[in-house]
């Protein structure tokens, strides 16, 4: 039986990253996907960072941008404060994309299988994954590796069915979770209503966001989505009714799903298999947008496995460690954020954004997921002269100590195991007051 350095379970963004990566530095690496080669890729454009397709691990193709925005342009809740921002993403076709992955897999050299079902993790006698199992067709296959990542989404179909002596977290309240729901429609580029060149993000609709984009003169992309486990409208009903309003015309493509917008539980690799993308919960949470930073904590995850003078759980270990060094320990200040956020009323989501105290700069920094405590988070109290609204203040002040502390905690992630000691139940008592927030 053929082993692998590496076999990864599913053919995302984040899983054809983490093999290329791995490829391209000499491992052997076997992809295994239940979809069929030309149904990868959602049916519809997505933002990505531009810092990660720059990474020349990716490269950026120009056939794959199908927008620039000049911004976002951002419009609080009751509508009565909006702001203008550089908006540090692309607008990425995500059918081309995937393609352009799959074809630099191919040409690595990196073994596929694709439509394969019944998919499971080939577990010694001590509970450590040492390949997959899985069916094509009436054909049971076998495969044994070092490492194995599981990259199969939000199910995380891999994790799911490892022991529960492997510390991974399996599946998320429905609260820490969003529902999104988008189509791109025929647009005559007539129209005050939509603002040509910019991407307008409606804040705080039922606990998350809606957006109008408009592509080209030609198209629009309208979207929504929604906080899960709230009695709150579909998202496709506030789409339908955004796109009734501003009188579009032919649907050409869209879809949704739900999406991950907690930040990720520190143990990010265990008992031979490493979790990458939304099996992670690596989306920013304050945003919803995944799919960069899946490519990123991919390349991350990449760089470490290529240390070969590491062990397998030497350099699995280095993957969890680095990732919240570089963004995870940031997201997670965020989760806390958005938590809080998500306990306001739109009302009060306004009141803050109409006096500035969730101003340009704070709202640049949540919705990019970049770490940046700014003077209006820092002082928040010595805003409360003259102001009505001082509990809400407090409230948010305590968020925005808890997410510090947790970040904190984060950014002193011991190398190694984690399960059961000292430090994970700290970062479980940290989280769990956020949990409790009215």
């Amino acid at each position: 039986m053929f082993k692998y350095d590496l076999i990864v379970a599913g053919a995302g963004v984040a899983g054809l990253t983490l093999a290329m990566k791995c490829l391209s530095g000499g491992m052997k690496v076997a992809i295994v996907e239940i979809k069929a080669a030309e149904e990868l890729g959602h049916n519809w454009a997505d933002s990505i960072e531009r810092e990660v397709l720059e990474n020349p691990d990716i490269g950026l193709s120009e056939e794959e941008i199908t927008a620039r925005p000049k911004g976002l342009h951002i419009i609080s809740p009751l509508q009565s404060k909006e702001f203008f921002l550089d908006y540090a993403f692309e607008i990425v076709d995500m059918k081309l994309l995937h393609r352009r992955l799959l074809k630099k897999v191919k040409e690595l050299d990196g073994m596929l299988y694709f439509e394969v079902s019944a998919v499971r993790p080939f577990l010694d006698s001590s509970g450590r994954c040492k390949g997959l199992k899985f069916n094509i067709g009436d054909k049971a296959v076998e495969l044994k590796a070092d490492l194995v990542a599981d990259c199969t989404g939000l199910k995380g179909a891999i994790k799911s069915l490892m022991p529960q002596s492997s510390g991974f977290k399996v599946g998320l309240p429905e609260t820490d979770t969003s529902r999104a729901y988008r189509e791109v429609r025929r647009w005559n580029g007539k129209g005050e209503e939509i603002l040509k060149g910019w991407l307008t993000y409606y804040y705080g609709v039922n606990g998350g966001y809606s957006w109008v984009h408009p592509e080209t003169d030609g198209r629009v992309d309208v979207g929504a989505g929604i906080q899960l486990g709230k009695d709150y409208p579909e998202p496709e009903t506030t789409v339908q009714e955004k796109i009734k309003q501003l009188r579009l015309g032919e649907r050409l493509r869209g879809g949704g799903g739900v999406i991950p917008v907690a930040s990720s539980y520190p143990v990010l690799y265990s008992h031979g298999v490493l979790l990458v993308g939304d099996s992670a919960f690596q989306a920013i949470p304050t945003s919803g947008c995944g799919a960069g930073n899946a490519m990123r904590a991919a390349l991350i995850a990449g760089n470490a496995l290529l240390r070969s003078r590491f062990n397998p759980d030497e350099r699995g270990s280095l993957y969890e460690r680095d990732y919240f060094l570089t963004k995870g320990a940031d997201l997670a200040f965020y989760d806390v954020l958005r938590r809080r956020m998500q306990s306001f009323s739109p009302e009060t989501l306004d009141w803050l954004m109409k006096k500035n105290i969730l101003g340009a700069k704070e709202l640049h920094a949540s919705i990019h997921g970049i770490y940046q405590r700014t003077p209006a988070f820092s002082s928040l109290l010595k805003l409360t002269y003259g102001l009505t609204r001082i509990d809400v203040l407090l409230k948010l002040k305590a968020a925005m100590d808890i997410g510090e502390k947790l970040r904190e905690h984060l950014l002193n992630i011991p190398y190694g195991s984690k399960a059961g000691d000292k430090w994970l139940q700290k970062y479980h008592d940290l989280l769990s007051e956020t949990y409790h927030f009215d």
